[in-house]
């Protein structure tokens, strides 16, 4: 249960802040230094106001631990101003912080227990909108992904599809759309970029399992990204700052759905614009 901490009253674990976002990072810093276990929480986009203390935790490698939502274009009728589109890659970009963007309940339970194993700064990006409940297969996260769908016939993988948060919905309807098509592919989940880019090239080798084409889904920018795919993989993502609209119809408006992606794959397969690995 949680007790507002109040001025009359110090017994409690639950602070209101109110709008000081860079203020509740550095108490938190401050309380996590004084030896308490501590989470603080409040939408993705502003940590740009918090960017100062998250840093500084990170220099001080501080087990600061944040939970951050609404952490996408779904965020919908508020527009740009409240939707996070740099945000990711430019927090992932911070040494010493984990950023985990889990895409079930399970995976979020997973990226719990792994930031409350590990030293060290975390954030926790959670989804607003509603997404697919996902038979999710994972407990532990060592190298931050698993394959959340492998592929179903033992032949060559032509795609192997990495995604993260929300849009792993998005690719493992994907995988369903480009199976019609006899492409075997696999869906590989990145709970933990981070983890997944600092791993070793036998890890991600693994994931990619000599696929002739790698692909990344992710609502936010490329950075970091072909780490993972490679200068030949192809993005899908965002390029711009948001706008204002319902969550689902932005994802519409950005191409940022299955249907859509499928639909470029195979323009840009006929094309000859999609490279082989």
């Amino acid at each position: 249960m949680s007790k507002v901490i109040t001025s009359d009253d110090f017994s409690g674990n639950y602070i209101h802040f109110g709008v000081r976002e860079n203020a509740m990072a550095a108490i938190s810093n401050g309380l996590v230094l004084s030896g308490f276990e501590v989470m603080c929480g409040t939408f993705l986009v502003f940590s740009d106001y918090m960017r100062p203390s998250i840093r500084l935790s990170a220099i001080m490698n501080l087990n600061t631990r944040y939970i951050m939502t609404h952490d996408s274009i779904g965020v919908g009728e508020d527009g740009a101003t409240h939707q996070p589109i740099e945000h990711l890659s430019s927090l992932r970009a911070i040494p010493g912080i984990n950023l985990y963007r889990p895409a079930s309940g399970l995976e979020t339970i997973a990226a719990i227990r792994d930031l409350l194993d590990s030293n060290g700064q975390s954030i926790i990006a959670l989804t607003r909108q509603k997404i697919d409940r996902l038979d999710s297969n994972t407990t532990t996260l060592q190298s931050g992904a698993y394959v959340i769908s492998y592929e179903e016939e033992k032949r060559e993988l032509d795609f192997t599809v990495f995604a993260s948060g929300s849009e792993v919905n998005i690719a493992l309807k994907l995988k369903r759309l480009l199976k019609t098509h006899n492409f075997n592919i696999r869906v590989i989940s990145v709970v933990c970029f981070d983890k997944l880019a600092l791993s070793d090239h036998k890890t991600i080798k693994f994931f990619c399992n000599d696929a002739s084409h790698l692909i990344a889904i992710e609502a936010g920018i490329d950075m970091g990204w072909h780490k993972i795919i490679g200068k030949y993989g192809n993005f899908y993502g965002l390029s711009a700052f948001g706008t204002s609209g319902k969550g689902t119809d932005l994802y519409e408006y950005y191409s940022l759905t299955a249907d859509k992606i499928a639909k470029q794959i195979l323009i840009d397969l006929n094309s000859n614009l999609i490279s082989n690995v």
